[in-house]
């Protein structure tokens, strides 16, 4: 039998090796350190963890491996290139060097990975605070989309686009915004907590585009829209991560540390993802849904809260921006989302006031449609839709600022609430606790004049009807 030709065996590597490191994308992060690391891929895996991260990273970790076995197969890309020069003949002495090589291209695949795994930890050895060593490429622009009651916030530089948060799930407008503001991959999306109103297009933005990397908390939510986000992330090909405080991650020039969750308590709003998003000097804090008892939580680990601009939890709620927790932010603007005349009153008037007495400037999608921040690093310049209304805050010069047109958002989506007296069986089960046989027995309770008249449906208590009034789908009948 023939033996095979070296030149068609490092083609057939090297094509392979090109399919592999164009579909990767490279991050630095820390790893925890009651972590378990898998040495050969850089996944780890940890104690509590959900099944999806579990089943998406054993699902990586073997592809990876495989990967790495090819590569001590069949070389570098350098090599092969060198190899295809030279031509397919071989003789006896370009065997034996060629099984020299091979020892000493296991003994340097080895020290690289070694050598990898240190570069990839970004926390300084002797435990100080992490700094970006990315050298910023020009301009930050991020906008915090109107999406009436819900929330999607998109971050976008020459090197990285973040996308958190996905908007409502009655409503198709996301991938909308991105497609006008030119977005054309995802290096992370997040869903900062497993509500509706966070991740209600998430599946149609993992469809709509290349996302490599995806972050969720972990939480779990019984809703139809949750358990489309999870076929969307499982049959997707992007990377998957449940942050936890502590971690730091370089995403292009974006420098990003988790202020929340260290573990997970079973309260989805509480559990929210919250992250200090760094461009140069100017930070930004986005908390989700976090309320005060995760405040609280932050407070007293004495995480780096402090940021140029706050993104108000719980889309403006009193149940969010305590005082002690505003002041530790110690922000110049703060925003917030939420819909028009929405049901709940957000942004409350006691939020409202605080912010106005630390003299914090306060936008919301509500009033002046998406929100706009433009930064280099230094200054920054904040834009309304709905009215032009430039920030001339401390870090910014007014000449600079650019005049944006001022339009009417038109939107013909749904209305932004369920109708506890009005919606189908599919509807009702995007509230949470409310699955297919409450559902059935709900629309044959029905009329209900209010969300704590649920307590007569059965397994439905007060502390349910509370995250009912939490998720904030449900509209007052």
């Amino acid at each position: 039998m023939p033996r095979a030709q070296p030149g068609h065996f490092s083609l057939f590597c090297h094509i392979l090796m090109l399919n592999s490191a164009s579909a990767s994308r490279v991050k630095a992060h820390v790893i925890p350190k009651e972590s378990t690391f898998l040495y050969t891929t850089g996944w780890y895996l940890q104690e509590g963890e959900s099944d999806l991260k579990k089943s998406k990273q054993l699902l990586v970790a073997s592809v990876a491996a495989g990967m790495i076995a090819l590569t001590a197969a069949c070389g570098t890309g350098e090599e092969n290139s060198a190899q295809l020069q030279k031509g397919s003949g071989s003789s006896d002495e370009d065997i034996e060097s060629s099984t020299k090589e091979d020892e000493e291209l296991e003994e340097s695949v080895q020290s690289d990975t070694s050598e990898a795994s240190e570069s990839d930890d970004t926390e300084n050895k002797d435990g100080s605070e992490v700094e970006s060593t990315s050298v910023l490429s020009g301009e930050l622009t991020v906008s915090f989309l109107d999406v009436g009651q819900g929330d999607a916030t998109l971050f976008q530089t020459e090197e990285a686009t973040i996308l958190i948060d996905a908007g409502r799930h009655d409503r198709s407008d996301v991938v909308e915004h991105l497609e006008s503001l030119g977005v054309e991959e995802i290096d992370v999306l997040a869903g900062t907590h497993p509500h509706a109103d966070h991740i209600g297009q998430m599946a149609d933005v993992i469809s709509s585009y290349p996302v490599h990397e995806i972050w969720m908390s972990g939480g779990e939510a019984g809703s139809q829209t949750f358990e489309r986000t999870l076929d969307a992330i499982l049959a997707s090909e992007a990377a998957y991560e449940e942050p936890r405080a502590g971690d730091v991650f370089e995403v292009g020039d974006l420098l990003i540390t988790m202020v929340h969750p260290v573990n997970l308590t079973g309260d989805l709003n509480e559990d929210s993802l919250s992250m200090n998003i760094e461009y140069g000097d100017i930070h930004f804090l986005l908390t989700g849904d976090a309320e005060h008892g995760a405040e609280a939580e932050m407070l007293e680990r004495n995480e780096p809260l402090e940021a140029t601009i706050l993104k108000a939890g719980h889309h403006g709620s009193s149940t969010s921006s305590t005082p002690d927790f505003v002041r530790a932010v110690m922000s110049e603007a703060a925003i917030y989302s939420a819909g028009v005349d929405n049901q709940y009153g957000h942004p409350h008037e006691e939020v409202r006031a605080l912010f106005s007495d630390m003299d914090i400037s306060f936008y919301g999608t509500a009033e002046h449609g998406t929100l706009t921040v433009v930064t280099d690093g230094a200054g920054y310049d904040i834009y309304t839709e709905k009215e032009v209304i430039p920030y001339d805050g401390a870090h910014s010069e007014p000449d600079d600022t650019k005049k944006v047109e001022s339009q009417e958002a038109s939107n013909d989506s749904p209305a932004d609430c369920i109708d506890l007296n009005g919606a189908s069986a599919d509807e009702l089960m995007e509230i949470i606790h409310i699955g297919e046989e409450r559902a059935l027995a709900l629309i044959d309770q029905r009329p209900f004049d209010s969300v704590k008249s649920l307590t007569a449906i059965s397994g439905i208590g007060d502390a349910r009807v509370q995250d009912i009034k939490d998720q904030g789908l449900v509209c007052s009948p």
